[in-house]
């Protein structure tokens, strides 16, 4: 299969995708540093996570509602631009690499190009990296509290129970996979 139209594809999804400001942080493009208050810090961190800023606790719902949200956007997003290259019957994954950037792989003739549609997508880029974030987020939260819980009824067992979370040996990688349309994430452990 041959694209034809990855550069106008391109720059068609840069142009729709163009940089959003956060509403708490002011950027002066002269240089001028802009100092913000604990509370203007976490307002920022919380809209970066596309969470509710004005929340006074950042919650296990609050974080499964933003997965969920991420999810359905990265769907229609990933939807049309496949469906624009010509690749909607097609399978592969995508993962974050580690310096943020959307991997492609599979076993995908067009990946290059679909790889340079994704990374020149700045919205589609953002959404899928806090996508990665909060699934990962969401995991360690949900083991958090059941270690805890696990804790309160027996703290021997559910040390050697959790012993994998609490000593750091098990991560997570996040994977989006793609398969003629139907669409699925997951996060798969990882071993240090």
């Amino acid at each position: 299969m041959q694209i034809n139209s990855v550069d106008r594809i391109s720059r068609t999804y840069a142009a729709n995708s163009a940089e959003s400001l956060n509403p708490v942080v002011k950027v002066d493009r002269g240089g001028d540093r802009v100092s913000l208050s604990p509370q203007g810090l976490r307002a920022a961190f919380m809209t970066d996570l596309g969470l509710n800023p004005a929340s006074d606790a950042l919650t296990i719902g609050d974080i499964q509602k933003a997965v969920e949200r991420d999810q359905a956007s990265v769907k229609e997003m990933l939807g049309m631009i496949t469906e624009d290259l010509g690749l909607a019957r097609s399978s592969f994954e995508l993962s974050t690499g580690l310096d943020g950037s959307i991997v492609v792989s599979g076993n995908l003739a067009e990946r290059g190009a679909l790889q340079e549609v994704l990374s020149a997508n700045r919205k589609f880029q953002q959404t899928f990296s806090r996508l990665s974030a909060n699934t990962s987020l969401l995991k360690a939260a949900k083991d958090g509290l059941e270690f805890q819980q696990a804790y309160a009824v027996d703290p021997k067992k559910a040390v050697e129970d959790f012993m994998d979370l609490l000593d750091g040996s098990q991560n997570y990688s996040f994977r989006f996979s793609y398969a003629d349309g139907r669409m699925n994430s997951r996060l798969v452990p990882t071993y240090a």
